[in-house]
């Protein structure tokens, strides 16, 4: 097969054009190469816009005159340039110079020929959570997120995501941070997503001394300022798509959520009790969708099935303009998604299922990266994450979402992310090798070691995550017997990386270290957990010994946490915040069974 050189020890293509995505092929092929290119040669790099290729889609064409990246969008410009780069080796597990794999080559060549791609989601989103738990007067947490979301959004931009719901800047407007992050995300084509559990905001609290009839009557029969709003009170309604249309900038999507509770915050009223909880939230966001409609035509709104709305009971259909966001966090991710033997996971897909035959198109949003959810630990589950990928996309979801915690994410589960994005990409990809390629290029030399680690991982982990924040809710396990046999598990796979860290190539040691790092935080965690189950089902001077053992655990725990470099910490375990912030407030309290 006949090949074009690029470069031999000296330059025979050169890119001529100007834009963002041509710097970032000069800027790696200079990288790749060791030394600049020239601007134009006898081989050049052209882009040519063609109307027959999809959004976001791209062609690559090799050929002895020249390569060109054929594109139908500005998006498929960016994505066929990082497609290129792929070609030749790069790779972008994660955000920043940690996650990057840019081989040096003496020699850079091309078989002739064409490679066309193009997105199996027309979205592919992160939902980023910057506020729980966190305190932002204090600058060093603005800094420490500001820079982690430039890394995100460098990361998406080169995997291809094009949406991104939260970052620094919506939160420190007053600081410059919004048209900074406007322009990154400008650059990289990613679109914005607004809003969130806004229903409360949308209906402000001080409206109720003059007018409680806006507000939901609880289960108790008294109105209260608490909760989401009547939704038989026109008025109500008016006030808050007026602020829905006050809120609205240029977006892809406007979240329109009620309260963040699993008990219902919905109405009891005399005309709103017969209504079923999710027909009350789909008539609010019905009536945002229409004042959208006429604000921003190209804005849709967001109806999120979670807790209290997971069930599709309506009795109207949503507009035109409103997507559902299927967000099934008390799901098990020990199992897929249309796992039916797993009786969790069974009733969340079941209630997808009936969902989809309403809503004309559907998001996921996933819980990959929630660091909440895994309490902080080792979450490795690519494989649950690349089979849930596949059953969405097969059941008709057009856009891919998770939800991630910025920096931590990346620190507790990089894979998970590394494997969402590459698979919303490709849904046909095979997961062993987006895996494979993962571990080779994170832990080079020992890629084959950490492919095994991983699927042993996600085993290990399966035990408590079947149970969505399992740390905190004792209850679901029915004693230590399953966390103890994750802990055995766990310890296992701790002495391997031991072994592994003593022969490891210098390129991985890094990697492989932290890696370490939080295994052993994880194994703390549930220690600790294992204590308290046992304290449970004993009593007198025992228990008090049982308890006493998981508090100085989780003391342990958040010492060794903050040894790990706070760059690679995130916003989400920076001191005083986040996790930090958690385990804090509850061990003094003190711990509960």
């Amino acid at each position: 097969m006949s090949e074009v050189v690029l470069f031999d020890g000296a330059w025979r293509a050169g890119v001529g054009e100007r834009g963002f995505a041509a710097d970032e092929l000069r800027r790696y092929l200079a990288r790749l190469a060791g030394r600049k290119p020239p601007r134009r040669s006898q081989c050049p790099i052209r882009f040519q816009q063609d109307g027959r290729i999809p959004a976001q889609g791209y062609r690559i064409v090799v050929s002895r005159s020249g390569i060109t990246i054929r594109f139908g969008d500005e998006k498929g410009r960016l994505n066929g340039t990082y497609g290129l780069l792929e070609t030749l080796g790069c790779r972008w597990f994660v955000p920043g110079d940690r996650g990057e794999l840019v081989p040096g080559k003496q020699l850079l060549c091309l078989h002739c020929g064409e490679l066309a791609a193009k997105p199996s989601h027309e979205a592919i989103t992160f939902i980023q959570d910057v506020t729980t738990l966190r305190d932002y007067s204090d600058e060093r947490l603005v800094e420490r997120q500001w820079a982690d979301d430039l890394a995100l959004f460098d990361w998406m931009g080169r995997n291809r995501l094009t949406t991104l719901r939260g970052h620094v800047g919506l939160v420190e407007q007053g600081r410059g941070k919004l048209p900074q992050a406007k322009r990154a995300m400008a650059q990289r084509h990613i679109a914005e997503e607004i809003g969130g559990h806004i229903i409360s905001h949308l209906l402000p609290r001080n409206l109720f001394e003059k007018h409680p009839e806006y507000f939901p009557v609880n289960a108790a029969g008294l109105r209260t300022s608490r909760g989401n709003v009547c939704v038989s009170n026109r008025d109500a309604l008016e006030v808050i798509a007026d602020n829905a249309r006050r809120l609205l900038r240029p977006a892809e999507v406007l979240h329109c959520w009620g309260q963040d509770v699993s008990g219902g915050a919905w109405c009891h009223c005399e005309k709103c009790r017969t209504l079923p909880v999710a027909e009350q939230y789909l008539r609010v966001v019905n009536r945002v969708a229409d004042a959208v409609a006429e604000s921003a035509p190209g804005t849709k709104v967001a109806y999120i099935a979670y807790y209290d709305t997971l069930d599709a009971n309506l009795t109207s259909r949503p507009r035109p303009n409103v997507l559902l966001l299927f967000a099934p966090r008390s799901r098990c991710y020990a199992h897929t998604i249309d796992e039916s033997r797993c009786e969790t996971n069974r009733r969340h897909f079941e209630s997808f299922c009936r969902y989809r035959e309403v809503f004309k198109a559907v998001e996921t949003f996933e819980y990959y990266g929630d660091c909440l959810l895994y309490c902080t630990s080792n979450a490795s589950i690519p494989w649950t994450v690349a089979r849930d990928i596949e059953s969405y996309h097969r059941n008709g979801v057009s856009r891919s979402g998770c939800l991630m915690f910025g920096g931590a994410a990346w620190l507790f589960a990089p894979i998970n992310l590394y494997v969402f994005a590459r698979k919303s990409w490709d849904v046909n990809a095979d997961a062993d090798d987006i895996v494979r390629q993962f571990c080779d290029g994170f832990y080079p030399g020992v890629g084959s070691e950490m492919l095994g680690y991983h699927r042993e991982l996600e085993e290990a982990m399966g035990l408590l995550l079947e149970t969505s924040d399992w740390r905190y809710r004792p209850a679901c396990f029915d004693g230590p017997r399953r966390v103890s046999l994750a802990l055995k598990k766990l310890e296992e796979l701790a002495s391997r990386l031991c072994e592994l860290l003593l022969s490891v190539p210098t390129g991985s040691a890094h990697a492989l270290a932290l890696e370490k790092a939080t295994l052993d935080l994880t194994i703390l965690n549930v220690r600790s957990f294992c204590r308290e189950l046992q304290a449970r089902g004993t009593e007198g001077p025992r228990r008090s010994v049982h308890l006493r053992e998981a508090r100085t655990l989780m003391s342990k725990y958040l010492r060794e946490i903050v040894k790990i470099p706070s760059e690679l910490r995130g916003s989400w375990c920076s001191e005083r915040n986040g996790e930090l912030r958690r385990l804090a407030e509850r061990s003094n309290r003190g711990s509960r069974t």
